[in-house]
């Protein structure tokens, strides 16, 4: 389950995160209201040095901003079935 981000912590706020199995950076960027371009700027010399960034090893740790971007709501599933 994802870790849910406080709606009121500051946007920009700096956070640790280990990686944990199953973690990509774009689940990852989803679930901390934050970006992939960003989480990349924020941790260069960490996933530079990755021969792979779609393999991020289990226990890196990441500086993440939070609360950069605003949740996208799912929509609600519609019917597409005639009347």
């Amino acid at each position: 389950t994802p870790t849910a981000v406080p709606s009121d912590l500051p946007p920009g706020t700096r956070i640790n995160y280990v990686v944990k199995p199953g973690d990509s950076l774009g689940t990852i960027a989803s679930t901390f209201n934050t970006t992939i371009n960003d989480i990349i700027n924020q941790n260069k010399a960490k996933l530079n040095a990755l021969p792979d960034l779609n393999n991020i090893p289990v226990g890196l740790e990441l500086v993440l901003r939070v609360n950069i971007v605003t949740p996208t709501p799912t929509l609600a599933p519609t019917s597409t079935r005639a009347a």
